[in-house]
């Protein structure tokens, strides 16, 4: 019939090439989902080989820069604590009461200190901190200078006028006059 050859047959023929499309489909995804089963567990297996090197690896890279941070740290510790001990200088020579040799002592100290390419960002603050004590220093060492040398010229006359004192205490017993008994008069 007509209609069998223009419709019915074609459409046989549509049912017959497309059940061995999906079966030929079927295949080849059961295939690709066995080929991606077997490469996953490649890569699985990789992972499991790698994974350990590459944990260690960047735990050393982590050691290392905590290592570093913590050196860091340091080195800014030190230099703030140098700097700390520098202003440091005036509050002791103060506190301590020193003598004019004790501060110009600390003036030497101070007029010896360096402050290298180590200090990097601290040296300004440590040269500005190490001038400025040695200038309150120098001030403080004129201001306890003079006190000293001020104590040292009324010990001396102080000696002085015990010496004259001893002096004159001869010459006031020979003259206080003599009792009955033979005691002098006090």
């Amino acid at each position: 019939s007509l209609r069998w050859r223009l419709i019915g047959q074609p459409m046989a023929d549509v049912r017959k090439l497309t059940k061995a499309m999906k079966s030929t489909l079927a295949s080849a995804s059961k295939a690709i989902g066995a080929e991606e089963d077997r490469v996953l567990a490649e890569f699985g297996k990789a992972d499991a080989l790698i994974t350990p090197h590459i944990q260690a690896s960047e735990d050393e890279i982590e050691a290392e820069r905590e290592a570093k941070a913590q050196a860091e740290a340091e080195r800014k510790a030190k230099h703030q604590a140098g700097i700390e001990r520098i202003q440091s200088y005036v509050r002791i020579a103060r506190e301590k009461r020193l003598t004019s040799d004790g501060i110009a002592g600390g003036i030497t100290v101070l007029d010896g200190m360096d402050f290298g390419d180590d200090w990097q960002e601290y040296r300004e603050q440590a040269v500005a901190a190490r001038d400025e004590a040695r200038n309150a220093l120098q001030a403080l060492h004129a201001e306890v200078n003079a006190r000293e040398e001020q104590a040292a010229e009324t010990e001396r006359l102080r000696r002085l006028a015990e010496q004259q004192a001893a002096e004159q205490r001869p010459v006031d017993a020979a003259e206080q006059p003599v009792t009955k008994t033979g005691d002098k008069r006090q």
